[in-house]
């Protein structure tokens, strides 16, 4: 399905921004129209068009089943999300810039509870994601270009540089205190970890621990589109405290910083460059090594 096909009937214009929302965070645009978007790695959730500040952004709620309307509801768990087909029905749109939310939890003492991360590390532990579009059968397009095969991408640093210097400049900006260099473990889901993991996970050198930028992160990247996260640490993982870790205290704990990750991403989307000239996601596609 073309670009055109997709927007037709919109009177909104083509978004180049969106906000991949999680745990605790859901549509925040001013203004919207809802589109259920077919790709080759099937449905993807439900993608809303609208605006932030007047500017064009698409919004997607990683845990919304694609059979229903966007909603609040967390249906879905971490490891059954599609990623492949919500990034890519992203792509079709026309999203170059992905910004993404995440609640995670803290495996050092000095990123408490309620503390903003952008993370510039990945760790992907997860067992049974599909986690490329070139799994060498699949053929698909992009900009009209027919793909199939198998790609390498270069994933060395996974996060945008750009997004992740945009989103620290509105942190600072804003008075909202925020770690810059954390590393984030991504775990399978949709259980919480164990103290044994959590020590392994600390020894490896992660520094924070979720369960859904990986391998959203490096999708975004194998279709050329910057990808960056705010974080929102809403507690200390296993064993480093004694008391139960549960979903509703991540919920609450991430509602407590909700206006400010919404404020940093009303500030970074003000701020974006109308083209990705200042970093290399792009052009790390466009010259990935293929077989």
């Amino acid at each position: 399905m073309s670009r055109r096909d997709l927007l037709e009937n919109s009177t909104l214009p083509e978004p180049l921004i969106a906000i991949i929302g999680g745990s605790g965070l859901y549509s925040l645009l001013e203004k919207s129209e809802t589109r259920w978007i077919p790709t080759p790695f099937g449905a993807s959730a439900p993608t809303e068009l609208g605006e932030i500040l007047g500017v064009p952004v698409a919004f997607l709620n990683r845990h919304q089943s694609p059979d229903r309307e966007v909603t609040s509801s967390h249906s879905i768990p971490p490891h059954a999300v599609n990623y492949r087909a919500n990034l890519f029905a992203l792509r079709q749109l026309g999203v170059r810039y992905v910004l993404v939310t995440t609640a995670v939890g803290s495996l050092r003492e000095k990123l408490p509870p309620g503390q903003l991360v952008i993370p510039d590390q990945l760790i992907d532990l997860t067992q049974a994601r599909a986690s490329t579009f070139y799994d060498g059968t699949t053929v698909f397009e992009i900009e009209g270009k027919p793909v199939s095969g198998v790609a390498h991408i270069d994933v060395t640093n996974p996060f945008c540089s750009t997004l992740r210097r945009i989103l620290l400049a509105a942190c600072k900006e804003l008075g909202f205190p925020a770690s810059d260099l954390a590393t984030y473990a991504t775990m399978e889901g949709p259980r919480f970890e164990t103290a044994a993991e959590i020590k392994m996970l600390r020894l490896l050198g992660a520094d924070i621990v979720g369960m859904t930028l990986a391998p959203e992160a490096f999708l975004a990247r194998e279709l050329g589109m910057c990808y960056a996260a705010c974080s929102v640490v809403t507690n200390y993982a296993a064993g480093l405290v004694n008391t139960p870790i549960t979903h509703e205290e991540t919920l609450r704990t991430f509602k407590s910083r909700i206006d400010q990750v919404h404020k940093v991403l009303r500030s970074a989307i003000q701020n974006l460059p109308p083209t990705q000239s200042d970093c290399n996601c792009y052009s790390v596609w466009e010259t990935a090594t293929q077989d």
